[in-house]
């Protein structure tokens, strides 16, 4: 199949409108919670946020590497689509139940000594965290199944599955505490019930693939899809505490009541990585499908890093000449200026955090996942100690800086591998 810009343009606006919703979603809902839950309540549900958002990833790699296997079949042999998608669902549904065990032992974990919760709040954290065990299975689950809908190249059916648990996500804890007041075990139910409703809506999607024989035997699928998807789920286990790992150190080393800025603003920060996560997914289906093609890869991909640089670029620099203002306005004063020096060298390492998602991409689409992974574990090894280190002797703002070089490290390596591989190809 040849590159084409029009398709993955099309692409990158099914992906950028299917998180538009949950942003806005996520500018109202974000302010009314931190007025409705006492400190320790709204970190606690920043925690959740980042728990769900760090099991979507826990499928293995084996949505990643759906995309990368049936985006090479041909549309019409659909026995051997269908072959694909019930040996990841077969994983997956695997997986979730080590994903469960895990959430159930951090929950035992943090209500512990680690975080310095009150007495009144910490039973009832207890259960909220069991429910996110349970919201594992249709979390993963989903994440599968949107591998093969983006292997399939159906990404609007994709998208409105994302916007659906994008906004629910955000909506759902304002939704149970118009009901039912400031309980978390609520709170955490609504979320569960959203990811269940996305998955049942992502089955129907797939239906005339998952209710027909598959022609091809699942073991030889299986272990086509773990020899890729291993490296991937290690990246994926390891990315999202990249991204947000530091959120659940802080909150033992200063405290939970007290991390409420700074998780505020990292989350905001995290979700402008949805615009060069857009560019990253509809490039990852277009080079797959023409892993040939190493030098209009090589083009494209320039073209677009262009695009996506300055773009980024942009953003930063509103960001850091109306952050402070815009906090004040949407939160609070006080808010603001514990808020907005983490946010500055936060927004320096989104940008970076952006652009290495074009290397990554080449990377993924050439079947390079294991330099991910491990470049992914070198950079994990590292942030951990400075996290630590930073955060005890300068606060917010020295693990702010932490978070900011990192994408720093990442990018350096990625691109030089990615370029590496295309100078040799072409």
């Amino acid at each position: 199949m040849k590159l084409s810009e029009v398709n993955a343009n099309r692409n990158i606006i099914y992906n950028a409108l299917g998180v538009f919703f949950p942003l806005l979603a996520a500018a109202f809902a974000i302010p009314y919670l931190n007025s409705s839950l006492v400190k320790e309540g709204f970190s606690l549900v920043l925690i959740l946020w980042a728990i769900i958002g760090y099991f979507s990833l826990f499928d293995f790699g084996i949505g990643r590497a759906l995309t990368f296997s049936i985006s090479e079949i041909d549309i019409s042999f659909k026995s051997e689509i269908t072959s694909f998608i019930k040996g990841g669902l077969l994983i997956v549904i695997l997986t979730s139940f080590i994903g469960a065990i895990l959430v159930v032992v951090f929950a035992e974990f943090i209500v512990g000594d680690w975080y310095k919760m009150s007495d009144d709040i910490r039973a009832e954290s207890k259960i909220a965290l069991y429910l996110c065990a349970v919201a594992v299975f249709p979390t993963t689950i989903t994440a599968g199944l949107r591998g093969a809908l983006e292997g399939l190249n159906k990404y609007l059916f994709s998208n409105i599955n994302r916007s659906i648990l994008g906004v629910g996500m955000f909506i759902a804890p304002v939704i149970s505490i118009m009901n039912h007041g400031s309980s978390l075990i609520a709170i955490a139910l609504y979320l569960l019930i959203v990811r269940i409703f996305v998955m049942l809506l992502a089955i129907l999607q797939l239906k005339s693939y998952l209710f027909i024989k598959p022609n091809i035997d699942l073991k030889i699928v299986i272990s086509k899809l773990f020899s890729y998807g291993m490296w991937v789920s290690l990246s994926g286990v390891i990315a999202p505490l990249l991204l947000y790992g530091d959120r659940l150190f802080l909150a033992g080393i200063i405290g939970l009541a007290l991390i409420g800025p700074y998780a505020t603003v990292q989350e905001a920060i995290i979700k402008l990585l949805v615009i060069p996560g857009s560019m990253a997914s509809a490039l990852f289906y277009e080079f797959s499908s023409s892993k040939n093609s190493t030098v209009a890869i090589k083009k494209m991909s320039e073209n677009y890093k262009m695009k996506l640089s300055f773009l980024m670029l942009f953003i930063v620099l509103i960001i850091i000449l109306f952050g402070k203002i815009t906090l004040s306005i949407w939160i609070s004063e006080d808010f603001a200026s514990s808020a907005y020096m983490p946010m500055v060298f936060m927004s320096i390492g989104v940008f970076f955090n952006s652009i290495a998602l074009i290397p990554h991409t080449i990377l993924s689409s050439k079947g390079e996942v294991s330099f991910i992974a491990k470049a992914h574990l070198f950079q994990l090894i590292l942030m951990i100690p400075a996290v630590f280190y930073f955060a005890n002797n300068y606060g917010l703002i020295g693990a702010a800086v932490v978070w900011a070089v990192r994408p720093i490290l990442d990018y350096v390596l990625l691109n030089y591998k990615a370029s590496s591989i295309l100078k040799v190809a072409s």
